[in-house]
């Protein structure tokens, strides 16, 4: 009933996030509690390498036509095996 009542007004969102903390049963706590703690610690970790960067260090195995083909194994037209 509480909820239904707060829905009402503008709430921050703090206040949203721990209503629904509050919704969940205590099993549940632990977990979120580490995906906090993971969250905040990864926040502050800048790498200081560039989205192209690390884009450029994604390997991908696929046949040797694959990029040049690639709408054709994306279709169906031609497969992996």
């Amino acid at each position: 009933m509480l909820v239904s009542f707060l829905n009402g007004f503008d709430m921050t969102i703090k206040e949203r996030v721990l209503l629904e903390i509050n919704k969940l049963p205590d099993e549940k706590l632990e977990e979120l509690y580490g995906l906090l703690k993971s969250f905040e610690e990864s926040d502050g970790k800048k790498s200081g390498e560039s989205f192209m960067s690390k884009l450029r260090r994604i390997k991908i195995q696929g046949p040797p036509d694959f990029a040049e083909n690639f709408d054709a194994y994306l279709n169906g037209e031609k497969s992996i095996e």
